[in-house]
């Protein structure tokens, strides 16, 4: 299997490079389209019958503190997921069980934490921007302990990609994804519950098919040495500083910052608002498989961090060639096709127009965006998270201030859309120095005890 020999001694020769990345980067692709499908898929069923408002109420109150879960969870996953690509060849392998119970146990511990902290609010902080938010309040621990079992499915499955292995978490993520969406149909449309069909679901699916993704996770590393304690601790911490800490720091900012500039983009008016958040969903779905992409090649360059500078290198140069000319192909698809896709979102004339106006200025930035993406991953996992951060931080805090002035002076939307096309120019500028000055020093990225 291709999945093996990824994991073997042997060097990629050049030929086999671009193969090599797909492999390993088209079983994440599909899980990230699965997991946006489970989303919209619980939406569509608690708003099918429109008999329980409260029920999606407490589903969009819930939606913040889910985008926070989310980019702790990352932060986790992307620390097992580095220091199980250095465990295939580097350091003891049977480690990476070890790592994983232990960020299982940090991420529960944490969001154990939440319970008594919601309870405060709800007794202290009854309302919130002239919102009650008292049942808000009360369900998040509920809901955010039903999340608990995907952190552990993520944290393990992370853990089998960076041994090479993609397939078993997509097997198990699509069946996970099917159970969840049956299980919360039929508790919420015939078995009488609301949004406690969405806690139940969220539980029930994920802890049933996160067993048999640890098992395989046991099988594929209890072979390998263990080494000794301290350096095991030593490596995991130093990954989780430099990789994991700024990837859930990066999220909550960039969170945070489309949490000011979208509500002020959607007082511009009407058709252009909507417009605006039907492209940023397409251009949302269209970088997902460069986050596959450049996740695949950190995860064979942790591989072979040892003994090959110049292979890595190429291994690194030959990958952004590829996130490049597979964007450029796609952009063009969609300079080609973009009245159709506008019009296959919105029948209204009013939202079409504008529509074909933003992707005049925007689609740029879909090739741009997704080219950003694939190096922000690839950095984040390469020992340059701390940078990454840095540069997000201060472009999405310009981003906003120059959003929001413009939006203050009455300028025109053609200047807002112009603001974000720079901002995109500048992170793809940030981030190719970034990653050139890695290509050639590949060595940097290094986590040893």
């Amino acid at each position: 299997m291709l999945e093996h020999r990824l994991t073997t001694s042997a060097p990629l020769a050049r030929g086999s490079l671009w193969p090599a990345i797909l492999a390993l980067a088209w079983p994440m692709m599909l899980s990230a389209v699965l997991a946006g499908v489970l989303q919209n898929g619980q939406v569509w069923v608690l708003g099918r019958d429109g008999s329980d408002s409260r029920a999606l109420y407490l589903l969009s109150m819930l939606q913040p503190y889910f985008l926070l879960f989310i980019a702790f969870m990352e932060g986790l996953a992307v620390t097992n997921q580095v220091f199980s690509a250095r465990s295939a060849r580097q350091w003891p392998r049977r480690r990476v069980w070890h790592s994983t119970l232990w960020l299982i146990l940090a991420g529960a511990a944490a969001t154990a934490i939440l319970a008594p902290a919601a309870s405060l609010l709800a007794r202290h902080a009854p309302t919130m921007a002239g919102a009650d938010m008292r049942e808000v309040w009360r369900a998040l621990p509920w809901y955010l302990g039903s999340l608990l079992p995907l952190l552990c499915f993520e944290i393990v499955n992370a853990g089998l990609r960076g041994q090479g292995r993609t397939l078993p978490g997509l097997a198990l993520s699509l069946s996970a994804a099917c159970l969840n969406l049956a299980c919360c149909y039929a508790l919420f449309a015939y078995g009488g519950l609301g949004f406690e069909a969405i806690v139940a679901a969220n539980a029930l699916s994920y802890g049933v098919f996160c067993l048999p993704l640890a098992w395989i996770l046991r099988r594929a590393v209890r072979d390998g040495e263990a080494g000794p304690a301290a350096a095991f601790r030593a490596r995991l911490l130093a990954i989780l500083l430099d990789a994991g800490l700024p990837v859930f720091l990066t999220i909550v900012v960039a969170f945070a910052s489309s949490a000011v500039v979208f509500p002020a983009l959607a007082g511009l008016s009407g058709d252009n608002s909507v417009a605006f958040l039907l492209v940023i969903k397409l251009r949302m779905l269209f970088v997902i498989p460069a986050v596959a992409l450049g996740s695949a090649v950190a995860i064979l360059a942790n591989q072979r961090l040892e003994g090959d500078p110049e292979g890595r290198g190429g291994l690194l140069r030959e990958g952004l060639l590829l996130v490049a000319c597979v964007y450029l192909a796609l952009t063009a698809l969609a300079w080609w096709q973009q009245h159709a896709l506008i019009d296959l979102l919105s029948r209204s004339a009013g939202v079409r127009a504008a529509g074909y106006q933003l992707m005049q200025w925007l689609l740029p930035t879909f090739f741009l965006t997704a080219l950003s993406t694939m190096l922000q991953t690839l950095l984040e996992q390469l020992g340059r998270g701390k940078q990454v951060l840095l540069a997000t931080l201060a472009l999405e805090l310009g981003l906003a201030a120059a959003i929001l002035l413009a939006i203050a002076q009455a300028r025109a939307l053609d200047w807002v859309l112009g603001c974000m096309l720079v901002c995109a120019l500048l992170y793809a500028a940030v981030f190719l120095r970034e990653f050139f000055r890695l290509a050639r020093t590949p060595s940097e990225a290094r986590h040893d005890a």
